[in-house]
């Protein structure tokens, strides 16, 4: 099917639209990896089925999305385990890969399990062990903290009216419990 420039008249088809529309689209990409966008492209050519095949432009351009998408989120899952790295461990990683020359590719699974030596694994919440130890040694030292005063004390051995001054708690309803003034005991 051909169409017509509305402009200048000039007959195109559509396939050659599309094309159009998916080479700015990668041309986009190219300036969000900036200074990587070699060796990021080069992993692509990892997907070929054979040494000397080539990858389709669409599929290139869905790897070059995911590699983006890997990059902005420092974080990937491998056999239902969550792993948080950095934009420096996926570059060694992608380019480790480039340079043994692989082919065949059918996923990301192969640059994960590179990814995998240096890469810290999160739990569901999104910590690493390290950030999950720390809360756990926190909470069980018994410390509470008031995030609005900054202060800290220890749960047990408190009285409530500390408890009330440190979380900063109106001790106006507590203290009128029972009085007269509200109607409490003998005011019917």
């Amino acid at each position: 099917m051909k169409l017509s420039c509305p402009i200048c008249q000039s007959k195109f088809s559509l396939d050659q639209a599309a094309h159009e529309g998916l080479m700015s689209e990668m041309v986009e990409l190219a300036s969000r990896f900036g200074k990587k966008w070699d060796i990021v492209y080069e992993y692509t050519d990892c997907f070929r089925v054979e040494r000397w095949g080539t990858v389709s432009f669409k599929k290139r351009l869905r790897l070059l999305k995911e590699v983006l998408k890997l990059l902005e989120h420092n974080a990937f899952s491998y056999q239902g385990k969550r792993y948080k790295t950095d934009w420096a461990r996926i570059s060694a990683a992608i380019t480790t890969i480039v340079n043994a020359e692989k082919f065949g590719l059918k996923n990301h699974n192969y640059l994960k399990k590179v990814m995998l030596g240096d890469a810290e694994r999160v739990s569901d919440e999104g910590l690493t062990a390290r950030e999950e130890q720390a809360r756990e040694v926190k909470r069980r030292s018994g410390e509470t903290g008031n995030r609005r005063t900054g202060k800290t004390g220890t749960a047990r051995g408190m009285t409530g009216a500390e408890f009330r001054e440190l979380h900063g708690i109106v001790g106006n309803l507590v203290d009128r419990i029972g009085s007269k003034e509200d109607g409490g005991e003998g005011g019917g």
